[in-house]
């Protein structure tokens, strides 16, 4: 964005478009909706898996899920934090909701990849905001 937009001389019309319709996409909740929609999914996953089962295994099956959806809410409690707060208290929580049990340290690594590429895209969405406000900035992910 920096590099195309600073050897363009876009009006300030489209320049006004540009930032306003960046503005709608910035928006504070990001990661805790992309938590809630991951929840979602799973959820609706389950449900085929728990019609599939034996009676027998229904229960450990819906366990699993309920471990997972605690683990979400977790998530997206620590997502609800202030921006200053929020990366660190989502690592705090320490484990990405998975339904078979991951050593401590691969359950760690898929959140902050989790993490990761969330907020990639969001520091990108900043900078483009920045760069259309006029800010010289060398944006670096």
């Amino acid at each position: 964005m920096p590099f195309v937009f600073n050897r363009t001389r876009p009006s300030v019309a489209a320049t006004d478009k540009l930032a306003a319709a960046l503005a709608d996409l910035d928006r504070d909740d990001r990661i805790k909706q992309d938590f809630m929609q991951t929840r979602a999914w799973v959820l609706n996953g389950h449900e085929r898996r728990i019609a599939s089962v034996l009676w027998f295994g229904r229960p450990w099956v819906v366990h699993r899920l309920v471990r997972q959806l605690d683990d979400f809410s977790d998530l997206i409690a620590a997502a609800a934090q202030p921006q200053p707060e929020r990366v660190q208290a989502i690592l705090a929580v320490d484990r990405w909701p998975n339904f078979f049990d991951l050593p401590a340290d691969r359950n760690r690594g898929l959140l902050e990849q989790m993490v990761k590429s969330i907020a990639g895209p969001i520091d990108a969405l900043h900078c483009a905001r920045r760069v259309v406000a006029g800010e010289t900035v060398d944006c670096q992910f």
